[in-house]
């Protein structure tokens, strides 16, 4: 199967004939199926904060995936003496630090920051209730408690995207990097962060392949895989800032942005002068102010994105036919961003892109 980054071991499909063993009929796999809500043993959860290791999650190899949920609580204890505390950028989402969805024991499936799947969250569901506890850190103990949404199936209704599980082939592992804990908080002189009681807890969604009157197995739409994944540039210096995009396969759904300075700051996208989208060397069709950029998210979205740190492009939310693009069929793809220079960037920021991406599933 063709993936984000090549070659993926992942069959999504059961074994034997299409047409003739299985059949993707999303009506009555709707009407067959049973949508199942099952929590997932997380080994090293107990105990597992924002400051501890990476963890690795297997998945159950059962029915067909649609979503998965992470829950974090524990205990955050401010202590500021002479120093001070402030909260970063990336609070409270960055709590989850970089999520990977690996298939095969090879390549991720899904792979974003906290703050980027987030992102989508908004984007699709506007004003989403999901929240953190607490929006600030007081000092003292704080309780400390955030749920995340990491997308499967693009589409919850037709399950296009959702990954069919039940093969000898097929196993999934959802692994997590600690974040950057600058994203989070920073602190000066001997003021200190301090976690403890830390709970990190996964449930799952996902629906059963049922059989129809003709003996077939009947699926949802698993003809494309729902994928993510970034790409960062280090830079240092504003001026005019060229992020080259990778040549994915697939369809590009959304392109979403933020700058983000490793010191807890970022830099807003409302003062960028001009945001281009850019391919073939000469071919210009997204020339846009960064504030022009954000009225536009804002009257997509009711909202900026994550609080206005984010941009996005998004290819569905107006005129989807129109406007969906296949990255193979371009060449020099790339976004040019123009940093006034009233800004001056801290050494080593990140340009971080992530993009959302539909590809053909291959039996």
């Amino acid at each position: 199967m063709l993936g984000v980054s090549g070659a993926i071991n992942w069959r999504n499909f059961p074994q034997g004939v299409p047409g003739k063993d299985w059949i993707v009929d999303v009506d009555t796999f709707n009407a067959l199926t049973t949508r199942v809500e099952q929590p997932v043993s997380v080994p090293g959860g107990s105990g597992w904060t924002p400051a501890s290791a990476a963890i690795d999650i297997p998945l159950p190899k059962v029915g067909i995936l649609y979503e998965l949920q992470l829950t974090f609580t524990g205990t955050l204890t401010r202590t500021d003496g002479t120093g001070s505390f402030t909260l970063g950028w990336g609070w409270p989402w960055q709590l989850f630090g970089n999520i990977r969805l690996i298939a095969g024991g090879e390549s991720a499936i899904h792979s974003g920051w906290g703050e980027d799947f987030r992102t989508r969250l908004e984007r699709l569901y506007r004003v989403p209730t999901t929240a953190a506890v607490p929006v600030t850190v007081a000092a003292g103990a704080n309780a400390v408690s955030a749920t995340l949404t990491i997308p499967v199936a693009h589409d919850l209704r037709t399950g296009i995207g959702a990954l069919y599980r039940q093969t000898g082939t097929n196993f999934l592992v959802l692994h997590i990097d600690p974040p950057n804990l600058n994203d989070l908080y920073t602190l000066t002189g001997n003021a200190t962060a301090v976690w403890s009681a830390g709970n990190l807890t996964l449930e799952e969604t996902y629906c059963t392949p049922e059989f129809n009157q003709h003996g077939q197995i009947v699926l949802p739409d698993v003809s494309r895989m729902f994928m993510s994944t970034y790409d960062d540039v280090i830079f240092s210096n504003n001026g005019t800032l060229t992020h080259p995009m990778p040549r994915y396969p697939g369809r590009m759904l959304c392109m979403s942005h933020v700058f983000n300075q490793g010191n807890g700051l970022v830099i807003s996208p409302s003062l960028l002068t001009q945001i281009r989208f850019k391919y073939g060397d000469n071919q210009n069709p997204w020339a846009i102010s960064g504030p022009k950029l954000m009225d536009k998210n804002r009257r997509d979205y009711y909202n900026p994105l994550n609080g206005g740190n984010y941009w996005a492009i998004d290819h569905e939310v107006d005129q989807a036919k129109r406007d969906i693009w296949y990255p193979l069929a371009l060449t020099e793809i790339k976004i040019e961003q123009d940093i006034p220079s009233s800004v001056t960037p801290a050494a080593n920021s990140k340009s971080h892109l992530w993009m959302e991406l539909l590809v053909d599933a291959l039996g």
